[in-house]
């Protein structure tokens, strides 16, 4: 019996040193969608992906709202985020966010070739991808403005390099960057 006290306790002790890594919440389902880095538009599967953690985000071109708040926080961090993980920014308005459009959005954002992907698709596989893979709200408004056609979540995620969700974040927490650099060493293992 002491021994295994002593077990626990010992597992208690070492499992509470160090950091820790992020919660893993399911992996990313297979998708297949354009995406541009401010240049022509290439196919952009979740297997191109695999091997190095990713930054996804949700946006659509003509909105007035969080969506450029979004992305100008995401392009302020390109810098730091280099060589640690990659972004990809998906459309939650396909039928308008065409690869051109969205290549023009990349340029205005200062996207770095490379680093950053903009990705849009038909209408029902990005629904999906985002309610069922990312379990993510996105609804599109019928009838409303172009600035307020879809209701999305504005939470940023971070996916592994084995394609695991590994933490939400609130786009609006003014320490984003932070925590994320943070969450990218820790998934490294430093």
């Amino acid at each position: 019996m002491k021994r295994i006290l002593v077990l626990i306790a010992l597992s208690t002790v070492l499992s509470s040193c160090g950091p820790r890594k992020p919660p893993s919440y399911g992996k990313i389902p297979d998708f297949h969608l354009k995406a541009t880095d401010g240049g022509p538009a290439a196919y952009l599967d979740n297997k191109d992906l695999l091997g190095a953690p990713w930054i996804a985000s949700f946006i659509f071109t003509s909105c007035q709202g969080p969506c450029p708040v979004i992305t100008a926080r995401l392009s302020r961090m390109q810098k730091d985020l280099a060589g640690k993980a990659s972004l990809v920014s998906f459309t939650v308005d396909p039928d308008t966010d065409t690869p051109e459009i969205l290549a023009a959005y990349a340029r205005k954002f200062g996207a770095e070739k490379g680093l950053w992907r903009f990705a849009t698709g038909d209408k029902a596989s990005l629904q999906n991808l985002i309610s069922k893979g990312f379990k993510l709200a996105a609804v599109e408004n019928e009838g409303a403005a172009p600035a307020t056609r879809v209701t999305h979540s504005t939470k940023v995620v971070l996916v592994d390099a084995s394609g695991f969700i590994r933490r939400y974040y609130d786009c609006e927490n003014p320490s984003l960057s932070n925590e994320i650099l943070k969450d990218l060493q820790t998934l490294r293992g430093n």
